[in-house]
């Protein structure tokens, strides 16, 4: 062996890991990797749900104005449908 080792370790210290201990090595980063994922997608799923509670109150808030705006629509057709002028031609 070209390398040294460090007083007091065993020459078995030097050597390098064996192929199983590098693959549960490499499967523990990969575990971690698809918690942390995992996690990032629960986030995200609070955040959608948020937004999606958000969304439902704004559709809330508008359906009464789209019901008045409609009404309106209405009235103005019934009052001033006969009387409105057309609109010029472009």
């Amino acid at each position: 062996m070209s390398e040294r080792n460090e007083p007091g370790t065993p020459w078995w210290g030097a050597m390098p890991a064996p192929p199983a201990t590098m693959s549960a090595t490499q499967l523990d980063a990969v575990l971690r990797d698809v918690r942390a994922r995992r996690e990032q997608v629960a986030a995200l799923r609070e955040q959608l749900a948020v937004f999606d509670q958000q969304l439902g109150a704004l559709e809330a808030t508008l359906q009464p104005l789209l019901q008045w705006s409609s009404a309106w629509a209405e009235l103005e057709r019934g009052t001033f449908g006969a009387r409105r002028p057309s609109a010029p031609d472009a």
